[in-house]
């Protein structure tokens, strides 16, 4: 079932003046639940001479920067509306302790929404070491990024595994990254991660087309023998990490 939506901007309840209002600009991620599914979305909110404005992304339906309308802020209260063809989809949702919650509704259908800022994305310079490398599987070559802890000797590692779907290796979805945020939090914490391009995604090759489950896990081992053949890496301490297919 697919569903053309709504989506949030939000507001912070910055006051200014005579108690006014100001949204937060900038970047919202979260999804919309309905019939037992949930739809991944990205509000981006800005303020102009013309008042506020919204675009959502809703890379599930291969929609990016569609503008929403009748968008109305309040210091709590957001309200936005988007022309879609099963009716129009309306969003009405409340601010608390920084989350932007509420009934979504279209045509018939009723669900909920929730959308939280954007996680910031760890940038250069980096308290630790980064490559660029790739991995021979099969026919298959993949590219990839290994983080290391700055310490000598050597550590333990995790591959991230990518969920169903062509990926890349930061898993970036609407430019929410979180493949990245989780190398760079483990890495600090002393554990080097590789991760890596899908077939056919970024630097990996051949193309992703009649890629199988069976292709992904060779692909999982390769890595995980490139990792053991690295001097960095204690080879009996490597470990998975894999979100949704990718578990």
């Amino acid at each position: 079932m697919r569903y053309a939506h709504w989506l949030p901007m939000i507001v912070m309840s910055t006051m200014a003046g005579a108690g006014q209002a100001e949204p937060l600009s900038g970047r919202w991620e979260g999804a919309i639940r309905i019939a037992g599914q949930e739809l991944g979305i990205a509000v981006t909110m800005r303020t102009t001479e013309k008042g506020p404005e919204a675009t959502i992304d809703i890379p599930q339906q291969g929609a990016t920067g569609v503008p929403l309308k009748n968008v109305a802020i309040e210091p709590d209260k957001v309200h936005l509306e988007l022309p879609a063809g099963p009716g129009l989809a309306v969003f009405d949702g409340a601010l608390k302790n920084g989350v932007i919650e509420g009934p979504f509704r279209q045509a018939a259908f009723e669900g909920t929404f929730t959308l939280k800022p954007s996680a910031p994305v760890a940038e250069a310079p980096l308290p630790y070491r980064h490559e660029d490398v790739t991995v021979a599987s099969g026919t298959a070559t993949l590219a990839c990024t290994l983080t290391l802890p700055p310490a000598a000797g050597r550590h333990p590692a995790v591959l991230l595994l990518t969920g169903s779907g062509a990926q890349n290796r930061d898993e970036e979805i609407f430019g929410f990254r979180p493949f990245r945020l989780i190398a760079d939090r483990l890495t600090r914490a002393g554990i080097a991660v590789l991760r890596c391009d899908d077939r056919g995604v970024g630097g990996s090759t051949p193309p992703s087309a009649g890629a199988t489950s069976v292709d992904a896990a060779e692909d999982a081992l390769a890595a995980v023998r490139y990792l053991r053949s690295r001097v960095e890496i204690a080879p009996e301490r490597i470990g998975l990490l894999g979100h949704s297919s990718g578990g």
